[in-house]
């Protein structure tokens, strides 16, 4: 997993204060780009903290704050006699003789490959719904879709593409940015996209998609994985993943 650093100056980090700069999206893309042929890599969809108790998108640290630790009551015998018995479990299943031993295991190495999934991009400003336009995007909700469900597995920052209301395609480099942060994405759902990008999109072997602004992101990412398989582009695209059962 090749991670960015993070090196802003108010997280007071030691590289934040010496003015390391934290690499670009696009730069870190290229990264995980050039490293992919050697071995698979993984993103993180969303930023963890050492310092949270709960899930990265329900923080219950306040749960357990160290004034509440402070007014607990623990019953000290009671909580002994407790550890004693996990550990008396414990000993008796090692203890226990294997069904096994008596064979060699195989452990597959990999998981079964079950089915197809088709990684899709999505613009989003309320991550509820298709509700932004490509130019005005300054992050990419990328989701795996298959025919069961869409599961969110990254989030990703590029340049915004367009400024104000009606200046578009002033940034040549943004609009590049955008599409390598793109690279292993089917399609991208917006609720709008212009004509240059559609065509840049297009070109990269990305197909922009705008039929579905205002849509609940699940709903639309199921109707157009449903068209794909429909009309046989979804065996044939190269941007397909392996669906993966333990």
């Amino acid at each position: 997993n090749i991670m960015p650093l993070i090196a802003r100056a108010e997280h007071g980090t030691h590289f934040g204060i010496t003015g390391q700069r934290e690499p670009s999206a696009e730069e870190l893309a290229a990264v995980r780009t050039a490293c992919e042929s050697n071995i698979g890599m993984m993103s993180h969809c969303q930023q963890c903290r050492a310092d949270a108790t709960g899930v990265l998108s329900v923080d219950r640290s306040g749960e357990f704050s160290m004034a509440k630790v402070e007014a607990m009551t623990i019953d000290p015998q009671a909580a002994v006699a407790k550890r004693e018995a996990v550990r008396a479990a414990i000993v008796r299943r090692l203890e226990q003789p294997s069904q096994s031993a008596s064979r060699p295991v195989v452990v597959p190495m990999r998981p079964q490959v079950t089915g197809k999934t088709l990684r899709i991009a999505v613009g989003s400003l309320n991550n509820q719904t298709i509700d932004a336009h490509f130019g005005h995007l300054r992050e990419l909700l990328i989701y795996d879709v298959s025919a069961e469900a869409a599961q969110l597995i990254e989030r990703r920052e590029i340049a915004r593409y367009c400024h104000g209301a009606t200046t578009c395609g002033d940034s040549e480099a943004a609009l590049e940015g955008a599409i390598r942060a793109l690279h292993d994405c089917a399609a991208i759902l917006c609720s709008r996209v212009g004509f240059t990008p559609w065509r840049a999109l297009e070109d990269a072997g990305i197909q922009p998609n705008s039929e579905h602004g205002g849509a609940l992101i699940n709903d639309a990412l199921q109707a157009v994985y449903l068209e794909w398989r429909a009309s046989g582009r979804l065996a044939e695209s190269p941007r397909l993943n392996q669906t993966m059962s333990a």
